[in-house]
C-alpha cells in the first residue's frame, strides 16, 4: 500500500490524517441527552439482559446438581427433572432473548433517528463560513456512518458490557460460595487482564480515529466526483479522481488492518490467561476432590465456569475497541454539535415586517480571514425602490458586499441597516424573508417544477406559482410539457437548459415577494435574447422594490438609478452611467473592456 502522507500533495482539497480534537467531557456524558428520553426502555433492557445473564450461568450449576445428587445415585426422577429444567431454560432463554433483541433494536433505531435529526438540524443552522471550509461528503459521513457507530455503541456495546459484567459477577459469586480459593485463582488473573486492556485500548484508539477520518474523506471524494461528473469527463480527469479515491481508500484499509491486527493480537490474550487458570483450578480442584473437600460435580462445573468466563472477558476487551471507535465517531459528531453558528439571532432580535427597502452600508469592512480584507470602509445609502448596479473587476467583492445584506456573513466592522435599523436586530428568518436573491450559480432540487418554484413559500397556491412562472417568462415552456408544472427536473435541474434553470430560480424568488431584490449576475449563463426577456419580465417587479444588481450587461447599466464602481474592495466611484462616464477614467476603461455591449434599439451602442 502507498504511504498516504507522501501523496497528499497529489490530492488537493484533502488534508492528511491528523489528530482528533480532544474532548474533555466523557463520551457517555455527551451521549446521555440522546439516551435520556429512553431511560425507561433502557431499564427494561437492562433487566432483560440481567435475566439473560443469570440464565446463562445456570447450566454448569445444574450440571453440578445432576452429577453430585442424581447421577452418582442413579436417581432417574432427579435426572428427568434436570432434563425438564434444561428444556425450560432453553424456552425461557429464547423468550428473554427475543424481547431483549426487540427492545435493543427499537432503542437503536430511535436513538440514531434522534441523533441524525439533531445533527441535520444543527448543520442547517450553521453559517456559510462553516461550509466554505468543510466538505459536503465529510458532513454526510458524519450524519450517516458516524451516527451508526454511536448507535451500535449505545445499544449493543453498552448492553453487552452490562450483560458480561453481570455474568462475571454471578460466576464469581458461585465460585466464592463453593470455595474461596477457587474464586481467588480467577481474581489473580484480573490485574493481568486490566493491563492487557489498557495496552489494547492505547494501541487501537489511533487506528480507529484514522478509520473515521478516512471514511469521511472517502465520502467527500465520491460526492465531489459525482457532483462534478461532467467536468471530470470533459477534462479527462477520471484517473486523477480515482487516485484521490484510491489514496484515501488505502488509508481506510491500512487503518482498518492496523485496528484488526491489534484486536487479533489481544483477543487470544484473555483465553490464554483463563486456560492457564483452568489448568491450575483443575489441579487444585482434583486434589480437593481427592480430599473430599470438593465434589466431582463442583469440579466439573468450575472448569465449565472458567471456560464460560472467556466469552464475557473477550467481549469486554472487544468493547474497548468499540469504545475507541465510538469515541472517534463521537468526536467528529460533537465537533459539529459543539459549534455555535457564527450567524444567529441576537438576544432581543425581533421579526421585521413592512420593510420599505431603505438600505445603508455604514463604514463596512469585511474579511474572510485575518490579514485578507475583502471590503474596506464601504459607505453607501440606497433609498427605497431604487435600482443599484454594482460593477467592477472580478474578485473585487461585489458578491460579498451583497451577501452581507441577508447576513450570509457578518461585517467585520461597521453596520448594515435596513430602514434605519441594524440588520442584526432582526431575526434571520424575517430578514431573509424580505431579501430575495437570484444567484449566478443556480441550484435546483430533484423534484417537480412546481416544487422548485414554491420552495421558498410552501403556502403558495397554484395560481401564485403560475404567476411567478409567467413573470419569469417560463410559463409557455412549462405548459408545452406533457406533465406541465408536475414535470420532474432531475438532480440539480439536469433536464433544464441554463436559461430555463435561471428563470425557474427567478420565479422561486419572486413567489416570496421580497421587498429587497438581489440579482447576482442572474443572466450570466444565458444568451442576450433570453437575458432581455428575463430583464423585461422583472422590470415591473422591480418597481417599488429596492433592487441591487451585479451588472455585466449594458441594459442594467443604463436603467440603474445608481452605479457603484468597486476597486480593490473600496468604492471607487458612484453615480449614473453618464456621471461615471464623464468623471471616472477607470469606469470608462472597465466599461469598454468588460461590459457586454449588446445593442438595445441602437441607443446603448452609440453611448459607448
Amino acid at each position: 500500500m502507498r504511504n498516504v502522507d507522501q501523496e497528499n500533495h497529489a490530492t488537493p482539497g484533502y488534508s492528511e490524517p491528523g489528530k482528533q480534537k480532544a474532548h474533555a467531557t466523557p463520551l457517555l456524558i455527551k451521549l446521555f441527552p440522546f439516551m435520556r428520553p429512553h431511560v425507561a426502555k433502557y431499564a427494561i433492557l437492562l433487566v432483560l439482559t440481567a435475566l439473560a445473564s443469570i440464565i446463562g450461568i445456570l447450566p454448569p450449576f445444574m450440571m453440578q446438581i445432576a452429577v453430585d445428587n442424581y447421577l452418582s445415585h442413579l436417581d432417574e426422577n432427579g435426572i428427568l427433572m434436570i432434563c425438564l429444567l434444561v428444556i425450560l431454560y432453553g424456552v425461557f432463554g429464547g423468550l428473554i432473548g427475543f424481547c431483549s433483541t426487540y427492545v435493543r433494536d427499537y432503542l437503536g433505531q430511535r436513538i440514531v433517528m434522534d441523533m441524525r435529526i439533531k445533527l441535520y438540524q444543527h448543520v442547517n443552522q450553521l453559517s456559510f463560513s462553516y461550509f466554505d471550509k468543510t466538505r459536503t461528503g465529510d458532513i454526510m459521513a458524519r450524519v450517516i456512518s458516524d451516527t451508526m457507530q454511536l448507535q451500535a455503541y449505545m445499544t449493543m456495546g453498552l448492553i453487552n458490557l452490562a450483560t458480561n459484567i453481570v455474568t462475571l459477577a454471578g460466576v464469581l459469586t458461585i465460585l466464592f460460595f463453593w470455595k474461596t480459593v477457587i474464586g481467588m485463582i480467577f481474581l489473580i488473573d484480573v490485574p493481568f487482564i486490566l493491563i492487557g486492556m489498557h495496552f489494547f485500548s492505547r494501541k487501537v484508539a489511533p487506528a480507529n480515529q484514522r478509520i473515521r477520518k478516512a471514511n469521511g474523506i472517502i465520502g467527500a471524494s465520491i460526492q465531489d466526483c459525482l457532483s462534478g461528473i461532467r467536468e471530470v469527463k470533459l477534462y479527462g480527469r477520471e484517473q486523477f479522481m480515482l487516485k484521490v479515491f484510491d489514496t484515501w481508500n488505502d488509508e481506510y484499509y491500512n487503518a482498518t488492518i492496523e485496528s484488526n491486527k491489534q484486536s487479533a493480537f489481544w483477543m487470544p490474550y484473555v483465553p490464554f490467561l483463563v486456560s492457564a487458570s483452568s489448568g491450575v483450578v483443575l489441579m487444585i480442584g482434583g486434589i480437593m476432590v481427592a480430599l473430599t473437600e470438593f465434589t466431582p460435580g463442583q469440579l466439573i462445573a468450575t472448569v465449565a465456569y472458567f471456560t464460560l468466563l472467556v466469552g464475557p472477558l473477550r467481549m469486554i476487551t472487544r468493547f474497548l475497541g468499540m469504545h475507541a471507535m465510538a469515541s472517534a465517531a463521537g468526536n467528529r459528531i460533537f465537533d459539529i454539535l459543539d459549534l455555535q453558528p457564527a450567524i444567529r439571532d441576537l438576544p432581543g432580535a425581533f421579526s421585521v415586517s413592512d420593510v420599505q427597502g431603505h438600505v445603508q452600508y455604514k463604514n463596512v469592512s469585511f474579511q474572510y480571514a485575518e490579514s485578507h480584507e475583502i471590503l474596506k470602509d464601504i459607505d453607501l445609502n440606497i433609498p427605497p425602490g431604487k435600482v443599484v448596479a454594482f460593477v467592477g473587476p472580478s474578485g473585487v467583492g461585489k458578491t460579498t458586499l451583497l451577501h452581507l445584506l441577508p447576513r450570509f456573513y457578518d461585517v467585520t466592522s461597521g453596520e448594515v441597516d435596513i430602514d434605519g435599523k441594524d440588520i442584526k436586530s432582526f431575526t434571520l428568518e424575517s430578514l431573509r424573508r424580505n431579501v430575495g436573491i437570484v444567484m449566478q450559480d443556480t441550484f435546483l432540487f430533484d423534484g417537480t417544477i412546481a416544487d422548485n418554484i414554491a420552495f421558498g413559500n410552501t403556502q403558495a397556491s397554484k395560481e401564485m406559482i403560475q404567476a411567478a412562472a409567467r413573470i419569469a417568462r417560463l410559463d409557455q415552456f412549462i405548459e408545452s410539457l406533457p406533465n406541465g408544472y408536475k414535470t420532474p427536473i432531475g438532480e440539480r435541474g439536469v433536464f433544464l437548459s441554463g436559461g430555463q434553470a435561471q428563470r425557474l430560480s427567478l420565479a422561486r424568488v419572486l413567489i416570496m415577494n421580497p421587498k429587497i431584490l438581489i440579482l447576482d449576475e442572474p443572466t450570466a449563463n444565458v444568451d442576450a435574447v433570453t437575458d432581455r426577456q428575463i430583464i423585461d419580465a422583472v422590470r415591473d417587479t422591480m418597481k417599488g422594490r429596492t433592487t441591487l444588481i451585479i451588472a455585466h450587461r449594458l441594459w442594467t447599466i443604463h436603467h440603474a438609478d445608481m452605479i457603484v464602481l468597486l476597486k480593490d474592495g473600496k468604492i471607487e466611484a458612484k453615480g449614473t452611467h453618464q456621471e461615471l462616464w464623464e468623471k471616472s477614467a477607470f469606469y470608462r476603461e472597465f466599461f469598454a473592456s468588460q461590459i457586454q455591449p449588446e445593442s438595445l434599439n441602437g441607443a446603448e451602442g452609440k453611448q459607448s
